[in-house]
């Protein structure tokens, strides 16, 4: 789906960041997800 050329930033990494992240998405926002200290290090 192309984007409306909105866009969203997402902070955090939990279930219900991504769900907002996943539904923006849906929506056509492209969306960036930041995770900050130890979330961010363990995925990485």
């Amino acid at each position: 789906m192309p984007g409306k050329g909105k866009r969203a930033a997402v902070m955090g990494g939990d279930v219900s960041a991504l769900t907002v992240a996943w539904d923006l998405g849906k929506k056509g926002y492209g969306v960036d997800v930041y995770l900050a200290g130890e979330a961010a290090a363990a995925i990485c």
